[in-house]
């Protein structure tokens, strides 16, 4: 007892302090070597530092009171680590603090001001942790990211997120969080675009936002092998129903990915694709197979972005198709400035080239535009067909494109097909076929009129007058596509849905002008919706041997005719057959299975010969019985009826047996 009076209480807590951090460092050392991994991306923990422990040893020392435990999350080598997948650490701490908090001596008044200003700070820290443990911190800050620079900077990211810096917030506030309306179909998250874009920093390192778009694939699964309830029914609700099923493996340019969830991440530029995907995949990797859900994660190159400080240059096809933009808006408003100022007599004696240069003319082709048609040698009724055809082609394709934007509640958009009036625009081949069957019958009419005028019809002429009539808006079009839209706008999704496309187009352009593109898979394919001008092309070239072989030997002709439409029947049978193909978009088919149908016979010339061939016997039966034939009004109208009964019926007998298979 007269040894322990030598011994200072100084010296006893100062020991015991040493004591309690190599008790610490201890149980640091057995938590690095575990191999147990939880999700690294959840920097909701306080990861404790040197620096935050030593004002702890010092409140501490010099009290050897009962001790109460205080969990810190273990980080990693890093001072800077900002992870919440490390496994909890116990350091001892004493509960006399808050008793020595209330010392009112001389000696305690220092210790006072420091017990307020550290119970002051951890509770703004407690308050800070509580508010993301709800809302958590996505970053690339694992061990398992292997690019050094992303790392540190996620890791520098995280830490201002918590000392609550402004560029910190931003970047954490552009990325999606949890909705509500989840079974509603309220899943794509596409965050702020423009927001995360625009972090940027002033210290060093200067770390600046990169915007990424995951692609994420979720099913049900069962919790246990005798699991009966999963959660099937809420992942389709999720999935808005599946009004078509995707994946993130499918080509998303044309057909959206309706059933894959696309999730926002905003991390610092340093950080590649690979990284925001390591990230995710580490995140949902506890929730695999124990949640009764299974995620597959998927980050394109192309959908990450950075902003662009500078102008982005443009490349010489752009700048080649600017200027051929550019020279023919010039030539039209010249021709209409000259149009405008000549008078009715000299327009009359204008020469080869000056009646070329008015071909340009806004004021000459508004005219003629809005002019009365003909009446005598046309079919003029065809064109409110046709108009009415344009309309049901432009509403299927719009209805296309809604699905790739984020509806907060798509479940209403998925209920829209499922209407009766809706089957016609689903059954795209009762409006598509009626262009080709137009055509046959315009060309088949025009034809007749020549081989009983001059007795023989010019073919090369014919082919010639085709091509030149079409191929300069189709060139326009596609140039439009390759160089120029890809630089009007930008945002989430603009890279799959406008610049992929943009880059098939200059791969692939010069099918196009050649009337092949359809030879190839539609996925391949530039302006998807010119394949129609292929197949009316392709089948052109028969229509001069048709009427030709109708004018001069009738039975031969239509000998042929009865062929051609077998082989086109048969081909398309089989091959609809053999790979299960579906020409009725039903609710539930997959994009694979739409890729396919359309690969393997809508978008082939012979399958779809069928409305053509129709068109042409048409068009030469027009024209024989023009003169003689006359159907009273009365007729008019039961022929009408029944073909709408007849067309009623028949899609509604391939839809209910699609829906019921």
């Amino acid at each position: 007892m007269k040894n322990l009076a030598h011994f200072h209480p100084f010296i006893i807590f100062v020991c015991y302090a040493i004591l309690a951090e190599v008790r610490a460092e201890r149980v640091e050392d057995s938590a690095q070597r575990t191999t147990f991994q939880r999700p690294n991306q959840d920097p909701l923990g306080r990861h404790v530092t040197d620096e935050d422990i030593r004002p702890l040893r010092s409140a501490v020392s010099g009290t050897g009171a009962d001790w109460e435990a205080v969990t810190v999350r273990e980080g990693s080598d890093d001072n800077v680590s900002h992870q919440i997948t490390q496994r909890s650490v116990e350091l001892q701490l004493p509960a006399v603090i808050t008793h020595r908090c209330t010392a009112t001596d001389d000696s305690g008044a220092a210790q006072q001001k420091f017990c307020n200003a550290a119970g002051s700070d951890m509770m703004k820290d407690k308050s800070f942790q509580s508010v993301f443990s709800f809302v958590p911190v996505l970053a690339p800050t694992s061990k398992q990211i292997t690019n050094h620079a992303c790392r540190t900077h996620s890791r520098t990211f995280v830490h201002q997120l918590q000392r609550h810096k402004l560029w910190a917030l931003k970047m954490y506030d552009s990325s999606a969080k949890l909705p509500s309306g989840i079974l509603r179909g309220n899943v794509n998250q596409l965050g702020d675009f423009d927001q995360c874009l625009s972090v940027s920093t002033q210290e060093n390192p200067s770390i600046v936002g990169k915007y990424c778009l995951a692609s994420v694939d979720v099913r049900a699964t069962a919790l246990n092998v005798s699991d009966t309830d999963t959660l099937v029914r809420a992942v389709y609700l999720a999935q808005a129903y599946g009004l078509f099923r995707s994946s993130y493996r499918d080509p998303g340019h044309f057909i959206p990915q309706f059933t894959t969830i696309k999730w926002a991440l905003c991390v610092p530029a340093s950080c590649s694709y690979a990284d925001v995907q390591q990230t995710l995949v580490d995140a949902l990797h506890d929730y695999n197979e124990t949640t009764g859900l299974s995620f597959d994660v998927h980050v394109d190159p192309e959908m990450c972005y950075v902003k662009q400080e500078t102008g982005t240059t443009l490349s010489f096809g752009t700048v080649i198709t600017l200027a051929f933009f550019a020279a023919a808006i010039s030539v039209a408003v010249m021709a209409t400035i000259r149009d405008t100022k000549q008078d009715a007599g000299r327009r009359s004696e204008r020469g080869h080239w000056e009646s070329l240069l008015m071909a340009f003319s806004l004021r000459k082709n508004a005219r003629e535009l809005l002019a009365d048609l003909p009446v005598e040698g046309n079919i003029n009724c065809i064109h409110g067909v046709r108009a009415l055809c344009i309309i049901a082609t432009y509403m299927a394709h719009k209805f296309m494109i809604f699905g790739f934007i984020p509806y907060s509640n798509r479940v209403e958009l998925t209920e829209v097909p499922l209407e009766k009036w809706t089957n016609v625009f689903r059954t795209g081949m009762v409006y598509t076929d009626s262009f080709l069957m137009i055509s046959g019958v315009l060309t088949s009419f025009s034809m007749s009129k020549e081989i009983e005028r001059k007795k023989h019809i010019d073919w090369i002429k014919k082919y010639m007058a085709r091509f030149i009539r079409l191929t300069p808006a189709l060139v326009a079009v596609l140039l439009f596509y390759a160089y120029v839209m890809e630089h009007l706008g930008s945002g989430p999704q603009w890279n799959v849905a406008v610049r992929k496309n943009a880059d098939i187009c200059k791969e692939n352009l010069w099918k196009n002008i050649l009337y092949i593109q359809n030879f190839f898979p539609f996925e391949q394919m530039c302006a998807t919706q010119t394949h129609h001008l292929a197949l009316d092309m392709q089948l052109s070239l028969l229509s001069p041997l048709l009427v030709t072989l109708l004018w001069q030997w009738r039975v031969g002709g239509v000998i042929v005719l009865l062929c051609l439409h077998a082989l086109s029947a048969i081909l398309r049978y089989v091959a609809t057959l053999r790979n299960q193909l579906s020409h009725v978009f039903y609710h539930g088919i997959t994009v694979k299975q739409l890729y396919k149908t359309t690969n393997l016979s809508y978008g082939l010339s012979l399958h779809r010969a069928t409305p053509y061939l129709l068109g042409v016997s048409l068009g030469y039966l027009l024209h024989k019985t023009s003169k003689h034939v006359h159907i009273s009004k009365g007729n008019v109208e039961y022929c009408n009826a029944r073909q709408l009964v007849c067309k009623v019926a028949i899609v509604g007998s391939i839809v209910a047996r699609v829906t019921m298979s």
